[in-house]
């Protein structure tokens, strides 16, 4: 946000600082979410891909 001197602007917007950078056990938290996701989305998609192939093996049948 730039503020400008001749800007109706409360002063309080025109100090607010940008937030600060997350610390780091909140960015290890966000990493293991991220993690684990990819690892319930992984086993999701070879149980639907081993389902896949015995449905079609039972079609060969």
């Amino acid at each position: 946000m730039v503020c400008h001197k001749d800007h109706a602007m409360p002063p309080s917007d025109c100090s607010a600082q940008p937030s600060p950078p997350h610390p780091p056990f909140v960015i290890a938290a966000l990493e293991q979410r991220a993690l684990m996701r990819g690892l319930v989305h992984g086993v999701l998609l070879s149980l639907a891909a081993w389902a896949s192939i015995g449905w079609a093996l039972t079609l060969l049948d």
